[in-house]
């Protein structure tokens, strides 16, 4: 898994979240962004990469793929992975979830 940046948080910044869906449990997370004000609509592993920088605070790619890896019930491709948490990232910096750790 290439590496890059670490990411984090914006500090300062409180999600609120539900789970929308039936009663087993699947479905999209609903996302309140305390420091953008909007309500975002998240997958199941959006959620997971920004708790783990919530509860464990900045990562690196690397350190996240191992979170999505660890989270799936089968072995995915390196390749796969990879793609899947590029676009999750860009996801979440989209919506201003996460930034890049700002260097020294």
């Amino acid at each position: 898994m290439s590496d890059g940046p670490a990411y984090r948080t914006p500090p300062g910044v409180e999600f609120q979240r539900w789970r929308e869906g039936g009663p087993d449990g699947t479905g999209e997370w609903v996302v309140y962004h305390s420091g953008t004000g909007e309500t975002l609509r998240l997958t199941e592993a959006a959620v997971l990469i920004l708790d783990a920088l919530i509860q464990q605070g900045p990562a690196s790619p690397a350190a996240l793929a191992g979170v999505l890896a660890r989270a799936l019930e089968e072995e995915a491709p390196a390749q796969e992975l990879e793609r899947v948490l590029h676009e999750l990232l860009a996801a979440l910096k989209r919506h201003e979830c996460i930034e890049p750790l700002p260097c020294d």
